[in-house]
C-alpha cells in the first residue's frame, strides 16, 4: 500500500505539472484547462480516500501515543487542506478563470505550491512511521470525499 500511495503521489505532482504548463499561456484554453483541473481534483480525491482509508486509519490505531496523535493531527488538517482547495475550486469558476487570469495564475500556483508541501510532508513524515508495517487494512473513513470533489465540478467544467 506505502508504494500504492507513493506512486499516487507521483500522478498528482504529474497532474499538477500538467496544470502548471497551462498556466504558462497568456491565455487561459477553455478545454484543456478544465481538464486539468478536473483532473486534478479527482486524483486528489481519490488518493485522499486511500490515504485516509489506509495511512491514517493505521496511524491513529498505532499502540504509540505519540504516533496514534500524530496520525488524529495529520487526518484532521488534510481534511481541511482539501476543503481549502475546494473552496478555492469552487471561487475560480471557469469565468472567472477567463475574466481574470492573471488572478487565477497566482492563485493556482499556490495551490501547486501547497500541493507539493503536503506530498513532501507526508513522505518525510508520516511514510516512516509505517515503513515495513502492513497497511493494507481498510480503516473507517473519516470524511466523505467523494462530496467534496463533485462540490467543485460545476465550477471547473466550463458551463454549456
Amino acid at each position: 500500500m506505502l508504494n500504492r500511495l507513493r506512486r499516487s503521489h507521483r500522478g498528482l505532482e504529474a497532474a499538477g505539472a500538467e496544470i502548471a504548463a497551462l498556466l504558462n499561456a497568456k491565455a487561459p484554453d477553455p478545454v484543456a484547462l478544465p481538464a486539468a483541473r478536473w483532473n486534478l481534483a479527482t486524483l486528489m480525491t481519490q488518493h485522499m480516500a486511500m490515504e485516509d482509508r489506509h495511512l491514517f486509519a493505521y496511524l491513529v490505531k498505532d499502540p504509540r501515543p505519540e504516533v496514534a496523535r500524530i496520525g488524529r493531527r495529520y487526518r484532521e488538517e488534510f481534511a481541511g487542506h482539501f476543503g481549502s482547495y475546494a473552496d478555492y475550486a469552487k471561487r475560480w469558476t471557469a469565468e472567472r478563470v477567463a475574466e481574470d487570469w492573471p488572478g487565477y495564475q497566482i492563485a493556482a500556483r499556490d495551490q501547486l505550491r501547497l500541493l507539493s508541501e503536503r506530498i513532501a510532508q507526508v513522505e518525510r513524515d508520516l511514510f516512516p512511521l509505517v515503513e515495513g508495517c502492513s497497511i493494507n487494512g481498510r480503516g473507517a473513513i473519516s470524511t466523505n470525499w467523494a462530496r467534496d470533489v463533485f462540490a467543485v465540478k460545476d465550477s471547473i467544467a466550463p458551463q454549456r
